[in-house]
């Protein structure tokens, strides 16, 4: 009995630990410069996760990006399907890194959005043989200050690239 009663005080001890270490790290709070046990300190901190601060509203974060490709079919009707679809997260994390590319800073970045945006048209047009238009879109989700959003303001998707592609029909063979 007196055992248990020990490793549960220990088991105390250690959450209370521990939720000191996640407090310091959403207070910024580096153990670094601490004397002596400053760097086990810190090592703790790192491998645990407890040092990681939330920074939801920091002005250093960006916002989300999503593409949405808008397919219209030769009767004109409009399928919009996303890109990242949520079924598998490898390929979510694949593709995420596809959409995050649009918008990256680059001697030639209209060309490259460009080929890019061809490229997943292109996807679509082997893919559905009944689509003769393909608008591919990206939209931003911008991250905005505490400030703006104590003040009221929300965000919202804002358009950031957009490609239209039409298919070109190419001539049929004749039946023989």
């Amino acid at each position: 009995m007196q055992s248990k009663v020990k490793n549960g005080r220990l088991w105390i001890v250690a959450v209370i630990f521990h939720l000191c270490f996640v407090t310091a790290g959403a207070a910024h709070f580096s153990f670094r410069d601490v004397p002596v046990i400053g760097a086990a300190l810190n090592m703790y901190g790192e491998i645990s996760g407890a040092n990681m601060s939330y920074g939801f509203f920091s002005p250093g974060i960006y916002g989300q990006l999503q593409a949405l490709i808008d397919v219209y079919d030769t009767s004109g009707n409009k399928t919009t399907r996303a890109l990242v679809k949520g079924e598998n997260r490898e390929a979510d994390l694949r593709m995420n890194d596809i959409v995050d590319s649009f918008l990256e800073e680059s001697e030639d970045k209209m060309q490259f959005q460009r080929t890019l945006a061809a490229s997943l048209a292109g996807t679509v047009f082997a893919t559905e043989p009944n689509a003769e238009l393909v608008n591919v879109r990206i939209e931003s989700f911008p991250a905005i200050s505490r400030q703006a959003f104590l003040a009221g303001e929300r965000a919202d998707w804002k358009p950031a690239y957009s490609a239209k592609f039409a298919h070109k029909k190419r001539p049929q063979p004749e039946a023989k």
